[in-house]
This record gives structure tokens, sequence and C-alpha cells, in this order.
């Protein structure tokens, strides 16, 4: 296993929008209209597409031909599969903005903040040292210099948490590369958009720092996840009884991963017994 390796400053560059991608890459965009919605979608053709497929991002719509594929037969899929695409792309904001409701806090006294599967709250005092500093007991205590700003509170807030998942995730990788007897590369913690975990072509690993909101078996299941795409890069039969193998009995099995997401809000007692469940990466 490599070094470990996270970001010491919040992901805030901006996705680029489906129209700006592609004029940046020379891609035609076309039109495709449910009711009054307006989805942008573009064509590619692929040497290595055996048949067609329509991939569905959030802001982005797009179907994948073998060369030669006649492309007038590519918009009338698109437009029979019309209403899927719709629906594709409402699951996809929601699930979205799910996540988003995880760290859509403000740091400020008596905030609410979900930790580890738990709702705890935030106390904020003034410091006279010149460094930010976090604390955690029952609770979290943040204690803020003169002058620092707002921004400087939450990025240093979110390298704390980052510590802390990361803290989590490494005893948790060097125990499943020995069940599975795989070498991952390195681990990173970063602020996706909609995965919980993704495993690389060259196994590292990435981990969404919002499952540091998130009870920790759940970790647990994603880190397993994706180690086990370390031996099975799809989501075979074999990749599930693989992960089945390994994944103690507490933690459930889920093979569509869609569900519940923890919710600032909900009391501690909702918390514990609201079943959370993770999505992963699709590979």
């Amino acid at each position: 296993m490599k070094l470990f390796s996270r970001n010491r400053t919040r992901e805030r560059n901006r996705h680029p929008l489906p129209e700006e991608k592609a004029a940046a890459e020379n891609i035609e965009l076309h039109e495709l209209k449910v009711g009054t919605t307006t989805i942008p979608y573009s064509v590619r053709f692929s040497r290595r597409a055996c048949r067609r497929r329509i991939v569905v991002r959030p802001g982005k719509v797009e179907i994948v031909a073998p060369l030669g594929d006649r492309e007038s037969e590519l918009h009338r899929l698109i437009d029979e599969r019309r209403q899927w695409i719709f629906s594709k792309l409402e699951v996809l904001k929601d699930r979205t903005d799910r996540l988003h409701a995880l760290t859509s806090y403000a740091l400020r006294n008596g905030t609410k903040i979900p930790y580890r599967g738990r709702l705890l709250s935030l106390e904020i005092h003034p410091t006279e040292k010149k460094d930010i500093g976090i604390e955690y007991r029952t609770g979290f205590r943040v204690y803020r210099p003169a002058g620092a700003a707002d921004e400087e509170l939450r990025n240093e807030f979110d390298m704390w948490l980052r510590d802390r998942l990361l803290a989590d995730a490494v005893p948790l990788v060097r125990r499943y590369s020995i069940l599975l007897d795989v070498k991952p590369g390195r681990i990173s913690i970063r602020d996706m958009k909609t995965r919980w975990g993704s495993c690389g072509g060259r196994g590292d690993l990435s981990f969404n720092l919002k499952l540091i909101h998130l009870p920790r078996d759940l970790t647990e299941y994603v880190v397993a996840h994706e180690l086990c795409h370390l031996r099975h890069r799809d989501h075979s039969r074999r990749f599930w009884d693989l992960l089945d193998s390994v994944l103690p009995a507490r933690i459930p099995r889920h093979r569509r991963i869609e569900g519940c997401l923890l919710q600032a809000g909900l009391s501690d007692e909702s918390i514990r017994n609201h079943l959370v469940v993770p999505m992963v990466s699709r590979h």
C-alpha cells in the first residue's frame, strides 16, 4: 500500500456545464424534449463499443455506439427512451441533493452536525491563539481566532473531518487487502458529487468525505466494495459473492444502492434506528 494522500483544500472547482464541455471538445449537442423540459445530449462513436448504450450522469446524457452505426437510429432510440432518461436524471438530482444536504450546515453555535452516524452539537469559542482549534468529545468545540473568516473556519473543519475519515479508512483498507489478497494504490479523501467511493485502474482508492457523517459500518462497506473491484472490475455474480464472503454479518448486503441517506435534522434516536444505504461507484 502506497503513501496515503489527502487534499488539504476544499474541492470547489465547478464542473463544466454540458454545453461548455461540448464546446471545448467540439462535440455537437442535441436536444430532447420531455414535456416542458429540454435535455441536452450528445452522440459518441467508439471503436470499443460493441452495442449501443445510453449513459446518464448528473448534467450529462450521452449515447455511445459502435463505429459505423446510423446516427438517425441513435436519435430515434433516444426519443424512445425519453421518459427513462428523464426519470434517471430526476433520481440523480435527488441523490445529489441528499449528498449536499449532509454538508449544507453552517458552522454556528448550536448547529447539529452528523458525525459517524450521530447528530452532535457544535460550540464556537473565541481564542487568543493565531490558529483555529478543533476538539471533539461529546460534541464539537471550535476555537475561533479574532478575524478568522467563515470560509477559513469551514476549510479547517473539513480538513479535520478528512483526517478523521482517513484514520477510519486506513485500517479498513489494510484489513480487507489482506483478506482479499490485493495490493491497493494510494488512498485519497475527496468531496465527491454522486459516488461514495471509486477504484481507479491502478488500484488507487478514493472515498467520499461525506462518509464521515454516516455510521462506520457504511464506511467499512464502501471500503470492502471498492477493494473487491481489484479482483473483479464489474458487478458480476462473482463480485457480489466475493463481497459477501468478506463482509461481517452485522453489515447489510445491498446489490442496488439507491437508498436513504442520513440527513441533518434527524434526532439521535432516529439516526440510530434509520437504515442508511450507501451508494458505490459504477465501474
